[in-house]
């Protein structure tokens, strides 16, 4: 059978596929890092990062998207229409460290861009009302202090949610998941 065949017979109408994630075939460092972003709502790692990938699948499973993503070259706000406008300012505070930073470090002669792209971005979030706002930092530790600003705003209730997902890794017990979630985050 060719994978066209096998894909005709996805398609095939009434038909249910399930797949299942068992917690004891994971590895350790895959599931501690995995329970690590589950619990502090912050996902890390790359893109195609398997404990990402295994938190990811099941926020999307529980119908969750997560609240923050940063890896090495940016930072992702998921939940940016929902923060306080008293955290918006201390974001819109550390781009302008940021900015500073980055201008003061500049060979270049490109510093009107670099202090647009900054004016740009504090606007964004200033304004934006709900959209993922996405911004390349160079300045690590300064955006590592913004996810965790952030995440810090989780609801009480969105944090049970996600403890009792890191909870679910360590059972025995399979976790039956969805193979068509979005987990594109």
């Amino acid at each position: 059978m060719n994978s066209f065949d096998l894909v005709r017979k996805l398609k095939m109408p009434g038909l249910v596929l399930s797949a299942t994630l068992n917690p004891t075939h994971l590895s350790t460092r895959i599931k501690k890092s995995a329970q690590t972003m589950l619990r502090t709502g912050i996902m890390t790692g790359g893109y195609r990062s398997q404990a990402r990938e295994v938190a990811c699948q099941l926020l999307a499973d529980a119908n969750l998207k997560p609240l923050v993503s940063f890896n090495k070259h940016a930072v992702a706000l998921h939940n940016l229409g929902t923060l306080p406008d008293a955290v918006k300012d201390q974001i819109c505070d550390l781009l302008e460290a940021v900015k500073v930073i980055e201008i003061a470090g500049s060979r270049s002669l490109h510093t009107e861009y670099i202090a647009d792209r900054y004016a740009q971005a504090i606007a964004n979030v200033r304004e934006n009302n709900g959209a993922t706002y996405l911004h390349y930092l160079y300045e690590k530790s300064l955006a590592a202090q913004i996810a965790q600003l952030a995440a810090s705003c989780r609801t009480p209730e969105r944090a049970e949610q996600d403890a009792a997902l890191a909870a679910k890794l360590d059972s025995t017990e399979s976790i039956v998941i969805d193979l068509f979630a979005d987990t594109n985050f």
